[in-house]
């Protein structure tokens, strides 16, 4: 009895860590996942919330996403005003800067702005705490995005940026590619001491946190749902969120990881059809109903002009994106620790058993 104790304490003192870590949008589906690698890792956590209130939701999500312990200290405060940022830096050693604004409006303007003022607002303050390095999440569409079918038809690396002002980029990934260069530019003044490294995931699937689809999964809602019978020719590249949250602390933890960005994925993408077959071999009865048949282009492009979620998918038809992870894998030594099929499937039995 008395060893098995020392054995823990000393497992204790391996993991435990005086350094604290401030996560931006301790809401966020990422975020969270990534709270709980760094609490049982032994991180002191701290994350930015517009509404305290929320407390005890994401210490219930942290526990969902496998935190052996909730105890995060939260901190009021907007990616839109100063108001509490100084507060929320203070004794910091690192920053996940995770959160972006997710605003519906027809002026692009309204989503870009927010993103590229907001992630200037956190490097500021974090420079001027000391911070030592913030890492920051992108997502693959800044580098492989807004391009035809023919621009695409290569491996995207980290060396790639999407096109700001094809009309092919939407204005999400507009807002992640103008947010991530701002990022860049601050850091590469002279003035600036922080050290930045961006991590750039490709679609994020993974087990949902407090009953809420968020991300990609929403793709497997619609398919787990039985009301879609068939789906386009669109072609998806699959990340896990957990593997996600492992390369953000890798790229924390890594010296060499300063200065450079990360593409996570498993490298290729695969039609919607396919993913609907994983599902449907996978989940056996409950996925009876999956959509494995695919909906003729030539129908979608007639269609497109009535129905406008018809038209958002038309630059997508038929583009199989093909990313390089070797930057990751080479600098970070990560590799994915969940395969396509155990990530979708996962994914959808966790969505399913939170929507009987």
């Amino acid at each position: 009895m008395i060893r098995a104790i020392i054995k823990y304490v000393k497992q204790k003192e391996n993991t435990m860590t005086n350094k604290t870590v401030l996560v931006t949008g301790g809401t966020g589906y990422i975020a969270q996942y990534i709270m709980a690698q760094l609490l049982n890792a032994g991180y002191n956590v701290r994350t930015t919330v517009r509404s305290l209130a929320r407390k005890n939701e994401i210490q219930a999500n942290l526990r969902e996403a496998g935190a052996h312990n909730t105890e995060v200290e939260l901190i009021a405060a907007d990616l839109t005003a100063d108001l509490g940022w100084a507060e929320a830096m203070n004794g910091v050693d690192y920053v996940m800067h995770v959160a972006s604004p997710m605003i519906q409006s027809k002026n692009e303007d309204d989503l870009i702005i927010p993103a590229q003022q907001g992630t200037l607002r956190v490097l500021n303050f974090a420079n001027a705490a000391g911070v030592k390095r913030v890492i920051m999440t992108s997502a693959f569409g800044a580098i492989g995005m807004g391009r035809n079918k023919k621009e695409s038809n290569r491996v995207f690396t980290e060396n790639d940026w999407a096109p700001v002002n094809s009309k092919l980029l939407g204005a999400y990934y507009k807002s992640k590619t103008l947010a991530e260069k701002a990022a860049w530019d601050f850091v590469n003044q002279p003035a600036t001491k922080l050290e930045l490294a961006t991590i750039l995931p490709v679609a994020v699937f993974g087990p949902i946190l407090g009953g809420k689809t968020t991300g990609s999964n929403h793709l497997l809602a619609m398919m787990l749902g039985g009301k879609t019978p068939a789906v386009p020719d669109i072609w998806i590249p699959v990340s896990d969120v957990r593997d996600i949250a492992n390369a953000h602390i890798l790229a924390m933890t890594t010296p060499e990881a300063a200065g450079e960005r990360f593409i996570i994925s498993h490298e290729s993408s695969m039609p919607m059809k396919a993913i609907g077959q994983i599902l449907k071999d996978g989940l056996g009865e409950v996925g009876k109903k999956v959509p494995t048949k695919q909906i003729p282009t030539w129908l979608i492009k007639l269609i497109a002009p009535l129905v406008p979620i018809m038209r958002q998918m038309l630059p997508d038809i038929g583009i199989e994106r093909k990313m390089s992870s070797a930057n990751a894998k080479n600098i970070l030594h990560w590799q994915p620790q969940y395969s396509i099929n155990d990530t979708l499937i996962e994914s959808a039995q966790v969505w399913l058993e939170t929507h009987k």
